[in-house]
């Protein structure tokens, strides 16, 4: 799941690294996985947590291979390091806009709104934890839920007029409606679609072709690995959007399909 980022400050990749590092690790934002019981099963029903744009191995441990991990003595360094003066559960502001990045003024502080979807409680919950997280850093957010936080945050270029959002979240049930495809070419490929913060990365962009198009078995991997450290969103922690019952004599119902597919053909009774 992920937040598009075109505000002016996450333009600079060094402030990207610090407030992901302050993104919760997966695991906090959501609840604990039911356990099975003599009668049925309850699971949670959605991919595993992730740091990039391919999903993670259904059973891999959360946050495994992050290249940045929850870290908010590091999220500190870094802003620290380049201009930020931190203020903690206050608003941290630029110190020295010579570091803070191109267009950044002194004292501008560190405050974004994130468009979000009402009705959720995991994700009002997550976002909760995440806000409270990011005061600890003197980064203030203000979260926004609306029924459509894709339809009132289109793509844009942070220059352009219509650009009025800071963050925009998409992730919980019945909120994403574009093709489900790991390789990138509807999210991140220059000027795609659905890549409402408009990044471009050529580097990208001919990873997303070889992903696509390659008979290298690695070359998803290398396109994983370069965009879950370049950036191009916040990698946020996937919310429970289901929770699944059936008798334990049901065979065949998992993993479940992340699209809330059922496949009826491959169920059957345990004898």
């Amino acid at each position: 799941m992920v937040d598009h980022v075109p505000a002016a400050e996450l333009q600079q990749p060094q402030d990207r690294r610090a407030v992901q590092a302050a993104v919760p690790a997966p695991g906090a934002a959501a609840p604990h996985r039911p356990a099975h019981h003599q009668q049925g099963h309850l699971g949670r029903h959605g991919r595993p947590p992730t740091c990039g744009p391919v999903p993670a191995k259904q059973g891999s441990p959360a946050g495994e291979g992050c290249v940045y991990p929850f870290d908010p003595a590091k999220a500190k360094q870094l802003l620290e390091s380049h201009g930020w003066k931190v203020t903690p559960d206050g608003t941290t502001t630029c110190a020295d806009p010579a570091l803070c990045g191109e267009g950044i003024a002194k004292d501008t502080p560190l405050n974004f709104t994130v468009t979000s979807q009402s009705g959720f409680a995991a994700t009002t919950k997550m976002f909760a934890e995440i806000k409270s997280q990011m005061a600890k850093l003197g980064v203030q957010l203000t979260i926004k839920e609306v029924p459509d936080s894709v339809a009132v945050t289109p793509a844009c270029k942070p220059e352009e007029s219509k650009c009025d959002w800071d963050m925009s979240f998409f992730g919980s049930q019945g909120s994403w409606y574009y093709p489900a495809f790991a390789s990138g070419e509807r999210l991140f490929q220059t000027d795609a679609p659905v890549n409402l913060g408009s990044y471009s990365s050529p580097e990208a962009d001919e990873l997303i072709e070889k992903a696509q198009f390659s008979d290298d078995a690695g070359a998803l991997q290398e396109y994983d690995d370069f965009l879950a450290k370049d950036l191009p969103v916040l990698w946020m922690p996937n919310p429970v959007y289901q929770i699944s019952a059936y008798r334990s004599g049901l065979q065949g119902v998992e993993p479940q399909d992340p699209m809330n597919l059922m496949y009826f053909q491959d169920w059957s009774w345990k004898s």
